[in-house]
């Protein structure tokens, strides 16, 4: 879950044909946009920005156009990061509930705060508040109170778990 507190962006440097690869703000490599197939400029045609791609904004686990941004408006690449952290959700979840079980409240708190910092960065805004909750309840030093807050967390995860395989 590192990688997501330390991605920042991509940028696209046209001229050159070549994408920038930027981590925590320092340029760390260049790509070249050809590695992208002949295609990529088809596969990547999306709806104008605002354009809902669901009914209402409440419905998406994600703010898409920000998540999209914060992936240099790379579709494939923003759903890879989204499926790393579903893939890595099952273990954090597990962390979480053995943390709980035993009323360990730093570990719930170090847990819920790498899931909160991880979603914020992917811009799944519903988890991220899920485990913000967790976080705060957990610094507090709550013995009880987490089953709510939990079962909500494992529902935005359900819910952007159906998004990424949809995407």
């Amino acid at each position: 879950m590192v990688l997501f507190g330390l991605w920042q962006s991509t940028q696209c440097v046209p001229e050159h044909n070549f994408v920038w690869v930027d981590i925590a703000g320092v340029p760390q490599a260049m790509v070249p946009a050809a590695d992208k197939g002949p295609d990529y400029a088809k596969r990547m045609a999306m709806p104008p920005r605002g354009t809902p791609m669901f009914q209402s904004t409440a419905e998406c686990p994600v703010d898409l156009e920000d998540g999209l941004a914060r992936a240099g408006d790379d579709r494939d690449f923003y759903r890879e990061l989204l499926q790393m952290f579903v893939d890595d959700a099952p273990l954090r979840i597990e962390e979480l509930m053995a943390a709980i079980d035993a009323h360990d409240a730093t570990r719930i708190c170090s847990v819920a705060h790498g899931m909160k910092g991880a979603a914020a960065n992917l811009s799944a805004n519903a988890v991220r508040d899920c485990a913000h909750q967790l976080e705060t309840l957990a610094r507090q030093g709550a013995i009880q109170g987490y089953e709510s807050p939990f079962a909500r967390l494992r529902k935005e995860l359900r819910r952007l778990a159906e998004f990424v395989r949809e995407f």
